[in-house]
C-alpha cells in the first residue's frame, strides 16, 4: 500500500511494447501529498528501520538523568522503596556510593530554585524586538528562496516535457531518454524536499516566541504543571550540563547562559528602568554590545 503511487494522485502505467513504464498524474484527489509519498519511498529504498527506545522515564522521577552526585560525580539514578504501607521514591548514586536523597526533597528544592529566576519584562520585550527584526529579514529571504525553488521545479518539468517529446519523435535513444528522465526526477525530488522544509516554517513564529517568553517568566508554574516529557525537555533546554543538589541547594556543573540572561536587569541592556522602559525596549531593535559580566544567582 505504501508503495502504490495512486494514493498521492499518480497512476502507474506499465511498459507496453516499446513504451517504458512511467508514472503520470491522475485526475483523482490524492490522499497524501507527493512529498510525503516520496519521503516514504526514500526510507524504504534505504531500508531504514525505526527502533523503539526503551522507556526510562518516570512520572515520579522526572530529574533522573539530569543529576550528578555531589560526592563522587557519577550520575544519580532513582528507584522506589516500599515501606510503611506505601512506595517512596529516592534519587541515589551508583553502587559503592552512599549518596541518597528523597525525591520529594529534590523536586521541591528544584521548583523553589526555578522560582528564584525572574525574566525581567523590559529584557523580554527587548529580546522580542530583536528577534522580530531578525525574523522579518529572514522571512524575506525565505520567501525569495521559495519563489526560486518553484521556478526551478517548473523549469525541470518543462525540460522533462521536451525530452519526452524528443523521445516520442525518435530524436533521442531510449537509453538517453531514461537517463535524462531519472536525472530530472531526482533533481525535482531534492528541490521539492527543500521547498517542503521551507514551507513548513510557521508564519506565526512571533506568537511562539511570545509564548516562550511567558514560559521563561513563569518557569516554576510551567514546570510543576507539565508532564514528565515536557519537564525533561524544559530542564534539558535550560541547563546545558548536569545539576548538583547538596543540602537542599542546587548548582550547575556549567553555568547556563540562559540563566545568566534571565537575571539581567534593564540597566544591563542600557534601558532606563522607569515607566517608559517597555516603550524603550520596543524602539531599539538592535543594541550595541558592551563589555558586561552579568551575575548568575544560584
Amino acid at each position: 500500500m505504501v508503495r502504490n503511487p495512486i494514493y498521492c494522485g499518480k497512476i502507474l502505467i506499465k511498459a507496453y511494447r516499446n513504451e517504458p513504464e512511467e508514472i503520470v498524474g491522475g485526475i483523482h484527489e490524492p490522499i497524501v501529498s507527493e512529498q510525503v509519498f516520496d519521503t516514504v519511498q526514500n526510507v524504504l529504498a534505504n531500508k531504514k528501520k525505526i527502533k523503539a527506545k526503551p522507556k526510562t522515564k518516570s512520572d515520579f522521577l522526572p530529574l533522573r538523568g539530569f543529576l550528578v552526585c555531589p560526592d563522587c560525580g557519577k550520575n544519580l539514578t532513582g528507584s522506589a522503596s516500599k515501606g510503611n504501607g506505601g512506595r517512596y521514591f529516592y534519587y541515589h548514586c551508583q553502587p559503592g556510593c552512599s549518596q541518597r536523597v528523597k525525591a520529594d526533597v529534590v523536586h521541591n528544592s528544584f521548583s523553589e530554585w526555578l522560582d528564584s529566576f525572574s525574566f525581567k519584562p523590559e529584557v523580554a520585550e527587548l529580546y522580542l524586538a530583536i528577534i522580530e527584526d531578525t525574523f522579518k529579514l529572514e522571512e524575506a529571504d525565505r520567501t525569495k528562496e521559495i519563489r526560486r525553488l518553484k521556478c526551478a521545479i517548473d523549469e525541470i518539468n518543462s525540460n522533462l516535457l521536451k525530452v519526452e517529446k524528443k523521445y516520442v519523435n525518435d530524436e533521442i535513444e531510449r537509453d538517453s531518454y531514461l537517463r535524462l528522465k531519472e536525472s530530472y526526477k531526482q533533481e525535482e525530488y531534492e528541490l521539492r524536499e527543500h521547498l517542503a522544509r521551507l514551507q513548513s516554517t510557521d508564519s506565526a513564529f512571533m506568537e511562539y516566541m511570545k509564548y516562550g517568553c511567558s514560559v521563561l517568566s513563569n518557569l516554576r508554574q510551567c514546570y510543576d504543571t507539565a508532564d514528565v516529557d515536557a519537564k525533561q525537555k524544559l530542564v534539558g533546554s535550560i541547563f546545558p550540563e548536569k545539576l548538583i543538589i547538596q543540602n537542599g541547594k542546587y548548582r550547575t556543573t556549567k553555568e547556563s547562559e540562559l540563566m545568566r540572561l534571565l537575571c539581567l536587569s534593564g540597566a544591563d541592556f542600557g534601558i532606563s528602568e522607569n515607566k517608559n522602559s517597555r516603550k524603550s525596549a520596543g524602539k531599539f531593535a538592535m543594541v550595541a554590545r558592551r563589555g558586561i559580566e552579568p551575575l548568575f544567582r544560584e
